[in-house]
């Protein structure tokens, strides 16, 4: 292999959604990393004064930026923040040469709105101010050069941030509907274990369950961002998740009181619908998302019975929504299966 085409596939995996969301902890420890290296590199090159404050500035700004959604939300905020609240700073330097007591009560006032605004909308905004206002104004009674120092720090820290929490971000849409393929897939696993008559790792099955669908709601807003749509289609698949998640527990629990007997054809059609719309999902591949042929519903007899058909038909709302949702998520990114098959065999290790 020549070295032009290692390095083009050694960026085609790099940039591959499913890489960067199985690795999204260590690249954004990285991405950070080398911010911070950059700010204190150009502070030692340049000597400029109060360099630290570069730093501070560039760890506050990145925080937990990690998705396309949230640099374009979050990371705009946070600059708009660092303006503000440097400009406050500044106000509060001024007004102290006038009266200690004048500054003091600039600041707590800019602190009031800071708290405020905080709970709002633009919340990061309101809560960067008050940060870059502590740091640029002290308590007032800073030098204004040094408050105009602190300032340059804020803007080059600012400039840093905003410009490496747009390297490798991974997008909100992909840890969602990798979120998503995980819960189908544990979804089947747990049906095929109660259809087996087995309770073996069930309720930590569950558990996991529940737990990435609680992370698959703090992506909802950045995902439907990044897509150019409303949360609506979002918040039916989660309301469809959290269905799921109450009619197998019950089924759990109707399952291990009943007798044994063979699973049902619409039992084991539904095993194959979840793994199907599982790999789907997470391949991007949308032949596995079409809805099945209407399946024979059994007569709600027995409690078992009328789970599996409100199972069924949860399943087949998901697949509405996914369907939905699906040329959004290819429109804005290049499919798993155009890759290399070495690359994808990579990946699916």
């Amino acid at each position: 292999m020549s070295i032009a085409n290692f390095i083009l596939s050694s960026w085609r995996v790099l940039k591959n959604p499913l890489f960067l969301y199985q690795n999204h902890r260590q690249i954004h420890a990285l991405r950070v990393m080398l911010a911070f290296a950059c700010g204190g590199a150009i502070d030692i090159v340049f000597g400029i004064p109060y360099g630290s404050w570069t730093l501070i500035t560039i760890v506050v700004l990145m925080g937990n930026v990690q998705t396309q959604g949230d640099v374009a939300k979050k990371s705009g905020q946070r600059v708009l923040g660092t303006l503000i609240g440097a400009l406050a700073g500044l106000l509060a330097v001024a007004l102290y040469l006038v009266s200690p007591w004048l500054g003091f009560a600039w600041l707590v006032l800019a602190i009031f709105l800071s708290a405020y605004h905080a709970l709002g909308p633009a919340g990061d905004a309101a809560v960067i101010a008050g940060v870059t206002l502590v740091i640029v104004g002290g308590m007032g009674d800073s030098v204004l050069e040094e408050s105009l120092w602190r300032l340059l720090n804020a803007m080059i820290g600012a400039s840093i941030a905003f410009t490496f929490a747009s390297l490798l971000p991974s997008r909100a849409i992909d840890r969602w509907r990798f979120l998503l393929a995980e819960n189908l897939r544990e979804a089947a696993f747990v049906y095929c274990q109660m259809g087996q008559r087995s309770s073996a790792d069930v309720e930590a099955a569950l558990y996991r369950f529940n737990v990435r669908m609680i992370k698959m709601r703090t992506l909802i807003a950045s995902a439907a961002k990044e897509c150019e749509l409303q949360t609506v289609p979002f918040e039916q698949v989660q309301r469809c998740q959290r269905t799921m998640l109450i009619i197998l527990e019950r089924m759990c629990v109707d399952v291990q009181a009943a007798p044994q007997r063979p699973l049902p054809p619409l039992q084991a059609g539904i095993f194959r619908r979840l793994i199907r719309s599982a790999r789907g999902l997470r391949f991007l591949q949308r032949h596995l998302l079409d809805k099945p042929a209407a399946a024979t519903h059994i007569a709600p007899v027995e409690l078992a019975d009328f789970l599996t058909l409100e199972l069924s038909q949860t399943i087949d709302r998901i697949y509405d929504e996914l369907n939905f949702l699906l040329p959004s998520i290819l429109r804005i990114q290049q499919p798993l299966a155009l890759l290399r098959p070495a690359a994808l065999r990579y990946l699916r290790k």
